[in-house]
């Protein structure tokens, strides 16, 4: 009778057990979408006004009668609105990692300016930390390449900032 009585004991333990482990995964599964659908909410919302951002900047560097300064200014706003744009669709790009439609994109994209843009935000990162940066290509590029510019940009710049964050002051970059 105890030997029964134990083992009904077991099954029924284990069976609680097995229960609470599946509205545990339910739970954090249901809880998994929910962040990815804020999160694609989220960047969906800032991405509007940084577009706008991005827009107004490209107008106000077309005016003809801008100082130089300003326009240095207006092209480092431009090159960091890129940046903060590229972030936000990196947080979306996790989010559709997650539910399993991510995408890679194939476009046409100036090397150059890809590389100015990268160059205008090391380079302001470098002089704030007391650092000296160049930029030096070897061997010669085409000026247009086919790939994802956003992702390509990100690494990039991860990889260039990771340089700025763990290089001592005075160093090169």
């Amino acid at each position: 009778f105890f030997v029964s009585a134990f083992r009904a004991f077991n099954l029924l333990s284990t069976l609680r057990y097995e229960n609470q482990i599946e509205k545990f995964k339910n739970d954090a599964v249901r809880q998994n979408a929910l962040k990815s659908l804020f999160l694609a909410n989220m960047s969906h919302e800032i991405r509007t006004p940084m577009n706008a951002i991005i827009g107004l900047d490209s107008l106000a560097l077309h005016e003809p009668e801008i100082s130089s300064k300003t326009r240095g200014y207006l092209e480092k706003i431009g090159s960091s609105a890129e940046h903060l744009l590229s972030l936000i669709n990196e947080i979306l790009d996790m989010s559709r990692i997650e539910s399993g439609r991510t995408k890679i994109n194939s476009e046409e994209f100036s090397f150059p300016k890809l590389l100015e843009q990268v160059n205008t935000i090391i380079d302001d990162q470098s002089r704030t930390k007391g650092l000296n940066y160049s930029c030096h290509v070897a061997g010669s590029l085409d000026d247009y390449y086919v790939g994802d510019v956003t992702k390509i940009r990100q690494i990039l710049i991860n990889i260039l900032g990771n340089s700025v964050k763990f290089t001592p002051k005075g160093g090169n970059i």
